[in-house]
């Protein structure tokens, strides 16, 4: 038996498989925070909460993958994760990378 999924539907299944590549991409990010994020008093400003934080970190791992795969993901997490869902994702899997970065970058705020 043959079965047929349209398109939009192996994107999917493609970028579900991907799924920890896309995680990774944000340990890229922390190992090189200073070229990603500039300097720490400007860090502080554009993020003043954790959560603040994490919103535009999926912003920026979202960046960082579609140039690095050319991959159109947005919607991917937005719409087929859903956003709280893949922070909670990204802090079970690299939380403690994470929360230690932020803490690092605003240690002087």
């Amino acid at each position: 038996m043959k079965i047929i999924i349209t398109e939009e539907q192996y994107d999917n299944l493609y970028l579900r498989r991907r799924l920890f590549d896309i995680m990774d991409e944000g340990l890229f990010i922390i190992d090189n925070g200073d070229d990603f994020y500039g300097d720490d008093n400007r860090f502080c400003n554009r993020y003043p909460t954790f959560m603040s934080f994490m919103e535009g970190f999926i912003d920026d791992v979202i960046y960082q993958y579609n140039n690095m795969t050319g991959d159109h993901i947005w919607e991917f997490i937005y719409m087929n994760i859903g956003h709280e869902k893949f922070i909670n994702l990204l802090l079970n899997t690299h939380g403690e990378e994470i929360r230690n970065f932020y803490n690092r970058k605003t240690k002087d705020c």
